[in-house]
Parts: C-alpha cells; sequence; structure tokens
C-alpha cells in the first residue's frame, strides 16, 4: 500500500515516497531519487546530524533504506508555502528483522 500524502502535498513529495516504496530493484544506482534532490543536498537528521553537501550519502543511505522498507504509513502531513513536514513509519520487510 503506498503512503497516503494529503492533496496539499507537493508533487516533488509524492514522487519521493513512490521511490522510496518502489524496493531496491526500482531504486538501482538512485537515479530516480538523484533527479528529486539537490547536487549539493544538505541533510539534517536524527541520527545523521546535519551533513552539508551529503548528496552522495544521502543516496547511498537511502538505498539501504529501500532495501529493509515494505511501505511507508504516513500519520500526518502538513504543508504551506515554507515547505512541508511528514510524520511517517516504516512497515519491515519481513526478511530484516
Amino acid at each position: 500500500m503506498p503512503a497516503t500524502l494529503s492533496p496539499d502535498a507537493p508533487q516533488v513529495l509524492r514522487d519521493y515516497y513512490e521511490v522510496l516504496e518502489g524496493g531496491a530493484a526500482a531504486y538501482g544506482e538512485g537515479e530516480a531519487m538523484r533527479r528529486l534532490v539537490s547536487d549539493h543536498l544538505d541533510f539534517t537528521g536524527a541520527l545523521a546530524g546535519h551533513r552539508p553537501d551529503a548528496t552522495e550519502g544521502f543516496l547511498h543511505g537511502a538505498a539501504g533504506f529501500v532495501a529493509t522498507v515494505e511501505g511507508i504509513e504516513v500519520l500526518q502531513d502538513v504543508h504551506d508555502g515554507a515547505g512541508s513536514a511528514v510524520c511517517s513509519t516504516r512497515r519491515r520487510c519481513p526478511a530484516v528483522r
């Protein structure tokens, strides 16, 4: 079941979640994800902290995530002119515990 974002979600965010749920074979070298992110992505996450110019690391990390996810459940998402925020949880592949 695909992640269900609110109707206000921008298309790029919908595309992002589609890539995350597409599976490892579809992810491949991450070209679909690469088209969605900046060549000089600044990433900030709970575990990684702030990583400037982290596009390659992000694509590598996303590949690992995609390989373990069976689906994503969006718990809540909000969007306005300044950006978007999504709270979600993943369903892990049965073989990955």
